[in-house]
């Protein structure tokens, strides 16, 4: 199982984790996007940033729904914020990310190579990294056979989790 995610469909595909996007009019210096938020889009950020949200305190959603599910509130996260969560959500779906960047000067757009197989992964890092279009910036996986609670490692001499 493999899938491609453009940078221009970022914010479509963080609506399958609980997102809504609404608006960038909302930021005053127009660094932030302000999106509605599900229960699920709540706990990716949480598990994402390990904090806890107190809902309590979250800014009221501006619609009923996300995603056919009922908006619990809504978030203004940057660009950079928002495809990092989206990337924290692809990693708990598959085991490679490969985060690939256009060059400089090119007309070409930033994507997420998303794949199970190692193999597969390495063909796409290899072509990339011939490409002159694009540059490899990373690939996200959890490695194997490292004591991990979900997508946190565990500490090796206290067996804690941040």
């Amino acid at each position: 199982m493999s899938e491609t995610i453009y940078s221009s469909d970022f914010s479509r595909v963080l609506g399958a984790y609980g997102f809504e996007y609404l608006t960038g009019e909302s930021c005053a210096i127009s660094l932030r996007i302000l999106y509605d938020m599900s229960s699920r889009g709540i706990r990716l950020v949480e598990n994402a940033f390990s904090i806890k949200i107190d809902r309590s305190s979250t800014p009221k959603n501006w619609n009923s729904q996300v995603g056919g599910m009922p908006a619990v509130a809504s978030i203004k996260l940057s660009p950079a914020q928002a495809r990092d969560l989206l990337i924290f959500a692809l990693a708990s779906t598959y085991r490679f990310v490969v985060y690939v960047v256009a060059k400089p000067d090119k007309w070409s757009q930033d994507y997420l190579y998303c794949t199970d197989d190692r193999d597969d992964m390495v063909e796409v890092v290899d072509i990339v990294r011939k490409s002159n279009l694009h540059d490899l910036r990373r690939v996200y996986s959890s490695f194997d056979g490292q004591p991990s609670v979900g997508l946190d490692n565990v500490h090796a001499f206290t067996g804690r989790t941040v």
